[in-house]
């Protein structure tokens, strides 16, 4: 079940032009942020590739099963099955388990606020938007202030969830003798539900077990009402895992290569040391990726605030603002590309400058060709 809200708002030439001036100082900001997260993320993937290959080149593979001092200190390679003795214990529900992971998911019924907004240009400059707000009930797992809805009128929640979501861990995990460092222990995943069909939850006021899970409220799963709570309870299993880390007596921690960077890696399943290196390289080249793309993103953003106020200036004429909102666009798009270009290309001179000519190459070559496309479309015109 949902409902609708729509609100009208008009907002007029000068405080558009005001608010568009103001968002200059918002575009620089994101214009050096961009430049910043550029700059950083290249040093950090040539690094990153470098410890790897370094950590390839020295990791030694070892049995679980025994402990070699002549290994101390050294990277080592191991695999096999990854078990606790702890019994891990949800304090506030009782739920026990013999795991590495213990993890309590609360969801709350309650209304959520959702909003489409449509902007129209009129002639003068002045802009009507209309927000269409719209409101239904949903499980979620985090809480929505309905104070800060639109129309909070007949869409009141709690004011706060009756339960946190909570994660416990074991301290002592092991692969064969080894034991596992808090760092590899994290990177241990793969959660299943845990059966809590036998819990007693009598001395729980509302709460009942439906399915797999704890139920508290008035209602029930299948008809519930606002602010009762479903609780789910899962767990990571001992598994076969493998780790690469320093061998330091009996346990396994990270490992610093000479650059400085730290090699600590966990994988679930039974993987060479090769495989290991071959996915941490991979990760670390989309991780790259990823943050180029980010970088970009944030310059071409930039650049748009930037240029922000050409496109509002021409929006007396609300044909004329789009044209000029269309070409503000592009040359934020490529003024973007460039900087970005050049930031990559300054980063990699530091590391590997064969990489970096071919980046200033790429942006010397965006630059001439958006200044000889200006340059005909003005003959075109002139003509």
């Amino acid at each position: 079940m949902s409902d609708t809200f729509t609100e009208v708002t008009r907002k007029s030439y000068g405080s558009r032009i005001k608010g568009a001036f103001g968002g200059i100082l918002f575009g620089l900001i994101l214009i050096i942020g961009g430049i910043w997260l550029l700059s950083w993320n290249e040093g950090r993937t040539i690094k990153t590739k470098r410890a790897l290959n370094e950590g390839a080149e020295q990791v030694v593979s070892v049995d679980a099963s025994t402990i070699l001092p002549g290994n101390e200190n050294l990277l080592i390679h191991i695999s096999g099955m990854a078990e606790t003795s702890v019994t891990l214990t949800d304090s506030k529900f009782g739920v026990s388990a013999n795991a590495i992971h213990l993890k309590r998911d609360v969801e709350m019924y309650q209304w959520v606020e959702d909003s489409e907004s449509k902007s129209e240009k009129k002639v003068g400059g002045a802009e009507e938007t209309s927000t269409t707000y719209t409101y239904k009930k949903e499980w979620s797992g985090s809480l929505s202030n309905s104070s800060d809805f639109k129309k909070p009128e007949g869409h009141t929640n709690p004011s706060a969830m009756p339960y946190d979501d909570d994660m416990v861990s074991a301290a002592d995990v092991f692969i064969g003798k080894y034991k596992l460092s808090t760092n590899l222990i994290s990177s241990i995943s793969g959660y299943e539900p845990l059966d809590i069909s036998s819990l007693n939850v009598s001395n729980i006021p509302d709460a009942k077990l439906e399915g797999n899970r704890i139920f508290i409220g008035k209602g029930s799963e299948a008809s519930p009402e606002i602010g009762d709570v479903r609780i789910n309870f899962s767990i990571v299993s001992p598994k076969v895992v493998s780790a690469v880390g320093k061998q330091t007596a009996s346990t396994i921690s990270s490992f610093t290569v000479s650059n400085g960077k730290d090699i600590s890696m966990l994988y679930v399943g039974n993987l060479t040391a090769d495989e290991m290196f071959t996915k941490a390289k991979k990760s670390n080249k989309i991780t790259g990726y990823l943050l180029r793309l980010l970088g970009l993103v944030l310059l071409i953003a930039g650049f748009n605030f930037i240029f922000r106020p050409i496109a509002v200036l021409s929006d007396v004429v609300p044909f004329f603002g789009r044209i000029v909102r269309a070409g503000t666009g592009f040359l934020s798009f490529i003024l973007g590309l460039i900087i970005g270009l050049v930031t990559m290309a300054l980063a990699w001179i530091a590391y590997r400058p064969i990489v970096a000519i071919p980046l200033l190459v790429g942006a010397a070559a965006l630059l001439v060709w958006s200044i000889i496309r200006s340059r005909k479309k003005k003959l075109a015109v002139s003509e």
